[in-house]
């Protein structure tokens, strides 16, 4: 048995669901963080590492974040020497959730109340 196969039959026994969930490839890192009531999301690529010098790296696509709280009202962005975005937040179902359309190498997300 894979272990993600036993994480989904636990998680599915206790009824249990994270606070944060997002939708990742295994190559990818992600840490969560809690300060001053923010939410930080810390996110690095090592997929898009060139294995050669000058070697094209390709971005994530339509990242999505789901946080299991309704309390956010702003949501931004901060992609690896890039500017901070505003991101569109959608509340359901006690949701709140971002789709995030492209992280080259790595990014911060933040959420505030």
């Amino acid at each position: 048995m894979s272990s993600s196969n036993l994480a989904e039959k636990i998680t599915a026994y206790f009824n249990w669901q994270p606070f944060v969930s997002i939708d990742l490839p295994l190559a990818v890192s992600a840490q969560t963080a809690m300060v001053n009531n923010k939410l930080y999301i810390y996110i690095a690529d090592f997929s898009s590492l060139p294995v050669k010098k000058g070697e094209n790296r390709n971005a994530l696509k339509n990242t999505r974040i789901s946080v299991k709280t309704t309390e956010y009202r702003k949501a931004y962005t901060l992609n690896y020497l890039g500017e901070p975005q505003s991101l569109s937040l959608l509340v359901d179902e006690g949701k709140t959730m971002v789709t995030i359309t492209e992280i080259r190498d790595g990014a911060v997300i933040w959420f505030e109340k």
